[in-house]
C-alpha cells in the first residue's frame, strides 16, 4: 500500500486551490479544490475513459481466415483506398525479444494516406501525434481479427471544420477497408 505525507501526492499534476475564504478552517483542517481543466494530461479516469471509448468505437471484423492471409488482404484493401502501410510493428516477435513473454500472432499497420494527412497537418501542425491511423490484425481463435482507429473518435472535441471534414473522409475510407474484407463486423 501507498503512503503519502498528504493528500497532494495522491493527486498527481492537478492543481489545487485552498477554500479558506469559502470554508474558514477549524481545528487545523484546510478545505481544497482539484481544478482538473488546468491539469494538461486529464485526470487518470478521464484518460482511461477516452481509451475505453476509442477502442469500443473502433472499427473491425472477424475473418475466417488464417493470420498471413488476414494481413495480407488488410494490406490490400488499405491500398485501394489510399493508404500506404508506413509501418509494420509485429507485437509478438518485440514482446518475446523485450520481455521474453508470448503473444498471439499480432501486427499494428500504420497506415497513412498522403492526400488525407496533408490535409490535416495544414489544418493543425499538431494532429501528427494521432499519424498514422493505426490498423491492428490479430489471430483470433480459427481466424483473425482487422481494427482500425475510428478517426472521428480521435478527434470528436475539434472545433477546427476543416479537420473534422478529414477526420470524417478517413473514417469512410476505413469503414471500406474494413467493409471489403468482409464476413462478420462486431
Amino acid at each position: 500500500m501507498n503512503r503519502y505525507p498528504d493528500i497532494t501526492g495522491c493527486i498527481g499534476n492537478t492543481p489545487l486551490v485552498r477554500l479558506g475564504r469559502f470554508y474558514p478552517p477549524r481545528q487545523g483542517v484546510e478545505v481544497f479544490a482539484k481544478l482538473e481543466y488546468l491539469n494538461p494530461g486529464g485526470s487518470v479516469k478521464d484518460r482511461r475513459e477516452e481509451a475505453a471509448m476509442i477502442t469500443e468505437r473502433a472499427l473491425r471484423t472477424r475473418l475466417d481466415l488464417p493470420y498471413e492471409e488476414a494481413v495480407e488482404r488488410a494490406v490490400e484493401a488499405l491500398k485501394g483506398e489510399g493508404f500506404g502501410v508506413l509501418t509494420q510493428i509485429d507485437v509478438q516477435t518485440t514482446l518475446k525479444k523485450k520481455l521474453g513473454a508470448n503473444f498471439r500472432r499480432y501486427v499494428i499497420l500504420g497506415a497513412c494516406n498522403p492526400p488525407l494527412a496533408h490535409r490535416a497537418l495544414q489544418a493543425d501542425v499538431e494532429v501528427g501525434l494521432l499519424l498514422p491511423c493505426n490498423v491492428v490484425v490479430y489471430e483470433e481463435g480459427e481466424g483473425s481479427v482487422v481494427a482500425a482507429v475510428d478517426p472521428m473518435s480521435m478527434l470528436d472535441k475539434v472545433a477546427d471544420p476543416e479537420l473534422a471534414a478529414v477526420s470524417r473522409e478517413a473514417r469512410s475510407r476505413l469503414e471500406r477497408v474494413i467493409g471489403s474484407l468482409g464476413q462478420s463486423p462486431f
